[in-house]
């Protein structure tokens, strides 16, 4: 069984035939371009590749809950909001980060 769509007479569908082809002129082919070197100069590689500047260590922040008294909290936060009053960006992470620093200092003694 043959079953055919309402498509299969369209010409866009069917097979070219002889006279189809003969129609069109044949394609002249496209002239090849003679190669040419490599066009851009290579420069040289210098013997010492220059080292960037090393680094300053980064220290790396660490997630890590500690208890602390609800007075030291409060206090904390009355820091900070004394500070955003005068137009300061300031966090309560920083202040304890700097206040470790310097008890750290203080027992290195």
């Amino acid at each position: 069984m043959n079953k055919r769509s309402g498509l299969a007479d369209s010409p866009f569908f069917n097979s070219p035939t002889p006279e189809n082809l003969s129609a069109h002129p044949a394609e002249e082919p496209i002239p090849r371009v003679p190669a040419v070197g490599n066009v851009r100069p290579v420069r040289p590689v210098p013997s010492e590749l220059p080292v960037p500047p090393a680094r300053p260590t980064k220290r790396v922040l660490k997630h890590h809950p500690f208890d602390i008294y609800i007075d030291q909290l409060e206090r904390l936060k009355e820091l900070k909001l004394q500070a955003m009053r005068r137009g300061e960006e300031v966090s309560m992470s920083r202040m304890v980060r700097e206040a470790l620093d310097t008890y750290f200092l203080k027992k290195q003694v």
